[in-house]
């Protein structure tokens, strides 16, 4: 049972290592991943990008008090249904 779970975290932590842009999440104390998906697409916050996480997570840590975030990464779909510009920050991860 310990082979399997010491398996298991180290594939996640080769994956995380792989994928540097993960890594910024262990650096994110007051936001989940979660708060930042886009509606039609489970996992979708994993794009937001790791300079605006920080920026935002400062900005958090300042100001004392939670942020609700009403709208993070959006995917192309949700992005048209919700009538937002075709070069919408949104899709790059870049907009809150």
């Amino acid at each position: 049972m310990i082979a399997i779970t010491l398996s298991v975290l180290s594939s996640a932590i080769a994956y995380l290592i792989a994928n540097p842009k993960y890594m910024v999440w262990f650096e994110i104390k007051n936001f989940k991943p979660s708060e930042f998906d886009s509606p039609d697409q489970f996992g979708s916050g994993l794009n937001m990008q790791p300079e605006l996480l920080r920026m935002l997570q400062k900005a958090r840590t300042i100001a004392n008090v939670p942020f609700k975030i009403n709208s993070g990464y959006r995917t192309t779909e949700h992005n048209k249904k919700v009538g937002g510009v075709s070069n919408s920050s949104h899709l790059k991860g870049f907009a809150v």
